[in-house]
């Protein structure tokens, strides 16, 4: 048994000063008093010197990193399991790999790659299955989407997607568009979390869609226009980030590299959603964790710069180069929320939003042990992925004779 020492623990709905966590095999099996803990003699001690113990970071939208991009899963074999690897040693211990718009004949084999990563030790994070984001988008807010892919949910056969739906844990449909409220309903009703994004809806639009299932919202304020003026009508159009903002059965998510959503903008979604419905992804690219300079985001070529992704003529954000303790650190420093709210909006949240909180998102007796340690600056000391241990940093850790 490893029993983490001297910590700060945040489960996250209890904050506990000065308790252990102790973890045995891939499942944590105590959280509490050292003074409780029943233990043994080859049990291991490591003080983690009054840092932190939360919940493993968990990203629900994640495109890349170490040079790596899912969207080239099927050209590189080694793309998943770099980009696990490369966001394990910033406190992610489960991620989303996401495949932006892309030829339906390049997503489906795509979506069957990282099924077959959910089943592999990647020596990284765990895989939880794809993020589609793309086709179904639409091609006013397509973004950084390649507008060649696009498609119409009407026109297309979108049944082989259904028949993967148990490796695909969310797609992001933009449901004005023809058949996009009906695909996401087919989705919804086989466990897929149907998102509006990249979307040109109005208000009323994204509540039937709303009525059709949907229950997320991909990264809002990015590509989620508000409303606009129709002065011939005398009247103003509300649109996804009202509906966003207002409607209580849509959840959100946040690109928390502080470029993407400025602090006056986190902070109104923090008011509006309030921190139980919006959470932290990174929306993280191949350049992650690379140079600035030029790059890819799938085919399309981009600059990253000023700390950001770009298409490469400046027109459009083309996802971030942040990773998940980057996010933490920004929705404290952003956000003006708790160090308990901020763990929160990594772990116990996305876990809800997707599903995955039975075992996942809290430190609790028989949950998953993924477990990050950090400091007050959010730097990480150690991830342990479902037990075993992807990152520790020997200088901040020491081994015990006790717990006490």
């Amino acid at each position: 048994m490893l029993v983490l020492c001297d910590g700060v623990v945040i489960t996250p709905t209890r904050r506990l000063d000065d308790a252990v966590v102790a973890i045995e095999g891939e499942k944590i099996t105590y959280v509490g008093s050292p003074h409780q803990l029943k233990t043994g003699t080859d049990d291991r001690f490591v003080s983690v010197g009054g840092a932190y113990i939360t919940p493993g970071f968990m990203d629900i939208h994640v495109n890349g990193g170490g040079g790596a991009d899912a969207w080239h899963c099927l050209e590189d074999e080694t793309a998943l399991a770099t980009i696990s690897q490369t966001h394990v040693r910033h406190g992610t211990t489960s991620l989303v790999p996401t495949l932006i718009t892309a030829p339906v004949e390049k997503l489906l084999p795509s979506i069957q790659a990282i099924a077959e990563a959910k089943r592999k030790d990647l020596d990284g994070a765990r895989v939880l299955g794809a993020l589609v984001e793309g086709p179904f988008v639409s091609e006013k807010e397509k973004g950084a989407h390649n507008p060649e892919y696009i498609r119409v949910p009407a026109d297309t056969d979108w049944g082989p997607f259904l028949e993967l739906a148990d490796d695909i844990v969310m797609m992001t449909i933009a449901p004005e568009v023809e058949g996009g409220c009906e695909l996401g309903a087919a989705l919804a009703q086989r466990g897929v979390v149907p998102a509006v994004g990249h979307s040109h809806a109005t208000f009323d639009q994204v509540r039937r869609a709303v009525d059709h299932g949907f229950t997320h919202v991909t990264h809002i304020f990015c590509s989620t226009p508000g409303y606009i003026r129709d002065i011939e009508k005398a009247q103003k159009i509300s649109r996804v980030m009202e509906a966003a903002l207002i409607l209580d059965d849509l959840t959100a998510e946040i690109i928390g590299d502080g470029k993407h959503v400025p602090e006056g903008l986190l902070k109104l979604a923090l008011k509006a959603k309030g921190i139980s419905r919006l959470c932290a992804v990174t929306d993280a690219i191949n350049a992650t964790g690379l140079p600035p300079g030029p790059h890819y985001l799938g085919d399309m070529p981009i600059v990253v710069e000023d700390g950001v992704a770009k298409l490469a003529d400046r027109s459009f954000f083309a996802g971030s180069v942040a990773t998940m303790d980057m996010c933490v650190r920004n929705m404290m420093a952003l956000g003006g929320i708790t160090v308990e709210e901020a763990v929160a909006s990594a772990t116990s949240v996305p876990a809800r939003i997707i599903g995955a909180d039975r075992s996942k998102g809290r430190l609790a007796k028989g949950m998953d042990a993924d477990v990050v340690v950090f400091d007050d600056n959010v730097n990480i000391r150690a991830t342990i992925v479902e037990g075993t241990t992807r990152y520790w940093d020997d200088t901040c850790l020491r081994e015990l004779s006790s717990p006490r």
